[in-house]
């Protein structure tokens, strides 16, 4: 997020140094879990699809919420930009965040991340359970060049199972358990517990 440091490493993709450039950029902003209906609990929703101008931000945001969308929205923007440089130069890039939910707000509509597409990006989406996630985690990745469409063969095969809603003091049955509103063991909203990668 620092404009010397970004400053410098732009120049650097400029300059051809990266033969491919990987980017993870930040998600809890537009997170799914924030706009579950069911959801009782727990951080409620920074972004919204309708009007388009609230992809960017709910109006009227203050304090850390704020500065979790400024923060979301500059390493994606920092991230497309890298991703067009590189995709104009013939080189490989690639740029994850979760895959999008119906109707629900997700970086990836951001104009600038949908710009790459007519650039020649490719979307591959997939899940991270059978990687060792305890959440199906779906997962996109927008890229260009590198055999990313492979992970498309990676979905959730697990079976339901009975789950215990402590919340609600509901059972339900589903592959995995929910996260949205559910805390872990230390008292963490549980959703925080599936940034880590398997």
């Amino acid at each position: 997020a620092d404009d010397t440091v970004w400053s410098e490493l732009e120049a650097r993709i400029e300059a051809g140094e990266y033969f491919f450039v990987l980017a993870s950029f930040p998600c809890s902003s537009s997170s799914a879990a924030r706009h579950n209906p069911h959801r009782v609990a727990g951080p409620g929703p920074l972004r919204a699809c309708w009007p388009q101008k609230h992809l960017w931000g709910l109006p009227q945001l203050s304090g850390q919420d704020k500065e979790q969308v400024r923060l979301g929205n500059l390493h994606a923007l920092r991230s497309a930009k890298a991703a067009s440089i590189q995709i104009r130069a013939g080189r490989g890039v690639a740029l994850e965040n979760p895959q999008p939910w119906r109707q629900l707000p997700s970086l990836f509509y951001l104009e600038p991340l949908t710009e790459l597409l007519a650039l020649g990006a490719k979307d591959v989406d997939f899940a991270q359970c059978p990687f060792g996630s305890a959440s199906a985690k779906r997962t996109r990745i927008r890229y260009y060049r590198g055999t990313f469409a492979k992970l498309e063969l990676h979905v959730c095969r697990h079976p339901d199972r009975e789950w215990w809603d402590a919340t609600t003091g509901l059972r339900y049955w589903k592959p995995h358990a929910k996260l949205a509103g559910a805390r872990d063991s230390k008292g963490a909203w549980a959703s925080k517990g599936s940034e880590a990668y398997p």
